[in-house]
Parts: C-alpha cells; structure tokens; sequence
C-alpha cells in the first residue's frame, strides 16, 4: 500500500513537472517573441525617421506574423512556472485579449501596405495606431509590478 501510494506521488510529481516546463517553454517562447517585437518597434520608428519605408514594411510585416500567432502562446496554463509578467486577466477573458493580438497584426499589416507603398503619412499614421494598439493591450493584460 504504502509503495503504491509513492508510486502515485512520484507519478502526480512527474506530471505536474512536466507541465510546468511546458509553461515555463511557454513563457520562454512568449518572451523572446515580445522582445523581439519590440526591438522591430524601435527599428520602425528608425526607419521612418531616416524615410527608409522599405524597412519599415519589412520589419512591420514581421511585427504582423507573430501578432497573428499571439493567442495561440498562450495556451491554458501557460500563465504559471516560470517568470512572465502575464495577467491572468488574459485567461479570463481570452476573447478581448485575441481580439486586441487581431488589431494588433492588423495594424502591423497596414502600416506594411503603407510603407511597401511608399506612403509616408499613411505609414506614420499606421504606425501610431500599431503603437495605441500595443499599448492597450499591455495596460490590460500585463502585470507591471
């Protein structure tokens, strides 16, 4: 009896490992992404200080490919075993946080279109609804402190 019981344990312990290197792998994929994005965001805004629109569409376009895989990084679960900065807020109302990821890519795309095609104003103007969009996300669902 008291094997079986350890048996139990070591096999509840083992699960619940592996599902928090999951979320930790989870997190991992999160935050290397994000920082990445943001470095893009800075080289954007580079890029349309220099009038370098070619850049610009290239980097926004990059921008837009992992806004669209946004809601699929975080999975149920994905929140806990590791350091993220995450609310859970983003667990309780999946629907507005993938809604908000859309805007997101779709801002990102539009600010691509208006850069590939050389329209500098609609590329600033793109490029301030990509920076709103990403900034009302983040009061939302990311805990600062």
């Amino acid at each position: 009896m008291a094997v079986t019981r350890l048996l139990l344990m070591a096999l509840m312990v083992t699960i619940l490992s592996a599902g928090l290197a999951h979320a930790t792998d989870w997190i991992e994929e999160r935050v290397v992404g994000f920082k990445n994005v943001k470095a893009l965001i800075a080289r954007i805004e580079d890029g349309l200080s220099e009038d370098k629109l070619d850049k610009v569409g290239a980097d926004a376009q990059t921008v837009a490919n992992f806004a669209a895989r946004i809601p699929d990084l975080f999975p149920a679960g994905s929140g806990q075993g590791g350091k993220t900065s995450a609310s859970t807020d983003i667990w309780i109302h999946f629907a507005d946080f993938s809604s908000r990821a859309e805007e997101f890519r779709r801002a990102a795309e539009t600010l691509a279109h208006a850069a590939e095609t050389g329209n500098r104003a609609g590329a600033e103007k793109s490029f301030s609804a990509l920076r709103s969009t990403c900034k009302s996300c983040h009061i939302r669902y990311k805990d600062l402190f």
